[in-house]
């Protein structure tokens, strides 16, 4: 197989496939790094939410620990967060 433009070093770009190379490298670009921010973004979250569960299960192991279970007047909510995540928090009874 014979090619017309030899692979040189100094060997021209060829101008017509200049404009659409770039093109396609800076997208590319622009894509690794959106991808790389999403990636950083749920990894911080990730270590957040296991920060918050270490520390619930700490919490609830002290409490078990001391004999106390539940406040009483105090029932647990359910609330859905702004992800989808469904949290569970202490409201006080209403009696």
């Amino acid at each position: 197989m014979s090619y017309s433009h030899q692979h040189l070093p100094g060997a021209k770009f060829p101008s017509d496939l200049r404009t659409p190379t770039l093109g396609l490298a800076s997208s590319h670009l622009v894509c690794s790094v959106a991808l790389t921010g999403v990636l950083a973004l749920q990894a911080g979250r990730w270590w957040v939410e296991r920060a918050d569960d270490d520390a619930s299960a700490a919490e609830a192991l002290g409490a078990s620990a001391r004999g106390g279970g539940e406040k009483e007047g105090h029932k647990p909510e359910f609330r859905t967060t702004r992800q989808g995540d469904v949290a569970v928090g202490l409201t006080t009874a209403s009696t």
